[in-house]
């Protein structure tokens, strides 16, 4: 692996810092969503502490807050664009409060429904982030995690498409820039997993390794793009 506990360490601190910089740069809700993805660096971080000792219950934790985290980035994502869209003013549709509200609640009861993936009978061990027990695992760069989820019955639990939905998909209704960072944030973690050749449980966890540098460029992207208008 070339990502390992220092590399996770020196993320999270570098998040941290991110985190003070935008917030007195900009306001507490875009700096939220770099905290949020900084978040979860510091549980990769405690999880190669672990890594591989399946039995350990830190071991198992971190794997279910990594899936807990998971299930709300989409809510804290789209939090984020509609934040950075609103301070740079960027999109005349965010005029519209109550059609914020209404994509910010769907995102929301999209992550809820991810989450309670983790409740009921777990009948599939080869879905995607799925396992027969909790555990952070080595993988080929960075750690992989394995959750006992459930799938179903199908028409009431989500896949993995519900993320990608909500994290890709309603930016590109907002105008030049939402597309924009559409494009930059698909663009860039399909370069990653496939570059790099690694599987959908590794490719999560890389992609959160990154994220924060997303992030960030995605708010310089608003600065420019705002500046510019």
């Amino acid at each position: 692996m070339c990502i390992n506990i220092y590399a996770s360490a020196s993320m999270s601190i570098i998040g941290i810092i991110a985190t003070f910089i935008i917030y007195n740069k900009t306001n507490l809700l875009i700096a939220f969503g770099i905290f949020y993805f900084t978040l979860m660096e510091i549980i990769q971080t405690i999880g190669y502490s672990v890594i591989d000792k399946c039995d350990n219950i830190v071991n198992k934790t971190i794997s279910y807050l990594n899936y807990i985290h998971i299930s709300f980035q989409p809510f804290f994502y789209t939090l984020f664009i509609f934040a950075l869209l609103r301070y740079y003013r960027l999109s005349y549709k965010l005029k519209n409060v109550d059609l914020v509200k209404m994509v910010l609640s769907l995102a929301f009861v999209a992550s809820i429904f991810s989450f309670l993936r983790l409740f009921g009978e777990k009948t599939d061990p080869d879905c995607y982030l799925c396992g027969e027990k909790a555990c952070v695992k080595s993988g080929k760069y960075h750690l992989r995690i394995e959750t006992p989820l459930r799938t179903e019955p199908e028409y009431l639990t989500p896949n993995l498409f519900i993320h990608f939905f909500f994290l890709f998909i309603p930016p590109l209704f907002l105008g030049k820039f939402g597309i924009i960072v559409s494009i930059f944030m698909f663009a860039t973690f399909i370069a990653l997993v496939k570059g790099l050749k690694i599987d959908a449980e590794e490719g999560s966890t890389t992609w959160c390794f990154i994220s924060i540098m997303q992030l960030v460029t995605v708010i310089i992207f608003g600065w420019y793009f705002g500046k510019k208008k």
